[in-house]
């Protein structure tokens, strides 16, 4: 089955086929606004590298959109090495492009610092396994490693910073899958520099 992954981003689509948020007016009034909050938590290697690049793409969220971000909540490391931060962050598709790009880059920290077999090599033994919907764990290469199976946001970051050590600027990016009534169905895929779309997700068991 199809990954639920950021059902709630409240965008609607053009007759051109282009999207469209319809809150882009509201949100660009200056002040709070009041926006739904979806929780998305990070499971990055404890560190000052990780923590400066996910800060920084924190930092971005502000100045695109100024009070609509919430909390950045940082739990103590794992006996692991595992750290966990719970992200507040408004329902906007560019938000969620934003922090797929930071997780790509902790990624491709994380595969320069430790060796890690390619993904979709049979030495990985990661397989896909679906999140609870409304459930949003974004897990960093080592995290996802440890435990042995993940869904499509840490697959495809994942395989996109492999690419990136291999000199192919890769990138993850967000696939409309469908519509409900509260909202759009994405999934995360990889898309290569010719355009083309890579789905490590649909090869290690999502169906």
């Amino acid at each position: 089955r199809r990954d639920g992954l950021l059902c709630w981003c409240h965008e609607h689509q053009r007759s051109d086929g282009t999207l469209h948020d319809h809150r882009d007016r509201q949100a660009r009034t200056p002040g709070p606004v009041d926006r739904c909050m979806l929780p998305l938590i990070f499971e990055i290697t404890a560190g000052p590298k990780p923590r400066g690049i996910l800060m920084g793409c924190w930092d971005r969220i502000e100045q695109a959109y100024p009070g609509e971000r919430g909390t950045a909540d940082w739990e103590s490391p794992t006996a692991e090495g595992i750290q966990r931060v719970t992200l507040h962050v408004p329902e906007r598709r560019p938000v969620y492009e934003l922090l797929l790009g930071a997780l790509t880059a902790i990624d491709v920290w994380a595969r320069t610092r430790w060796h890690f077999p390619s993904l979709l090599s049979p030495y990985a033994h990661v397989t896909y396994e679906e999140e609870p919907m409304g459930s949003e764990v974004w897990a960093s290469t080592p995290a996802m490693f440890m435990r042995g199976k993940a869904d499509c946001e840490d697959m495809a970051c994942d395989h996109a910073a492999d690419y990136q050590l291999h000199g192919v600027p890769a990138r993850a990016i967000l696939q409309l899958e469908g519509k409900q009534p509260t909202g759009n169905l994405w999934h995360v895929v990889v898309q290569l520099p010719d355009g083309s779309i890579e789905d490590p997700s649909a090869v290690l068991g999502m169906r």
